[in-house]
């Protein structure tokens, strides 16, 4: 009978971002499907909603359209994608970002704009990372790596 190891939240994070088993887990089969992809230009944070004209609420337009290009360029890796049901981890690292750019409020805008095209609802993320580093000679990007766990995150050992 195969032995179901946990990962910790750090090997989880190893495997999303390399796609490589982590040093220290069960060897085997690894339980679960990663799509990794890029979105070219400036990250952008999620921006908190604001009060319009007529006291109706919005999200800002440069939120909106962060997001949709997030989901347009999961959509060119992924090809024809059922959104996913189960537990999911995304990750996001920002090359570029604003230094005042909260990391977090980048990952938050690329989760929304995953959000019934990666997988059915965000409620299912259970784990991730995000991160800021330099732009480079690539320019500004974000990096997004987005992983359906089975079994509960687990490798089989």
């Amino acid at each position: 009978m195969a032995r179901e190891t946990p990962w910790t939240p750090e090997q989880f994070r190893h495997f999303a971002k390399t796609g490589e088993q982590p040093r220290g887990s069960a060897t085997g089969r690894v339980t679960a499907h990663r799509i990794e992809f890029v979105v070219p230009g400036k990250p952008q944070p999620k921006q908190r909603a604001r009060k319009g004209r007529g006291g109706r609420w919005y999200t800002p337009e440069e939120t909106v359209a962060f997001e949709k290009r997030v989901a347009e360029h999961f959509k060119m890796v992924a090809g024809k994608h059922e959104p996913w049901t189960g537990d999911v981890l995304v990750g996001v690292t920002a090359y570029g970002a604003h230094h005042a750019a909260d990391s977090s409020n980048i990952r938050k805008a690329v989760e929304d704009g995953l959000n019934k095209v990666a997988y059915r609802d965000d409620v299912q993320i259970v784990d991730g990372y995000d991160g800021k580093r330099p732009a480079g000679d690539e320019g500004p990007r974000t990096v997004i790596v987005v992983m359906k766990l089975e079994q509960g995150g687990r490798a089989d050992g």
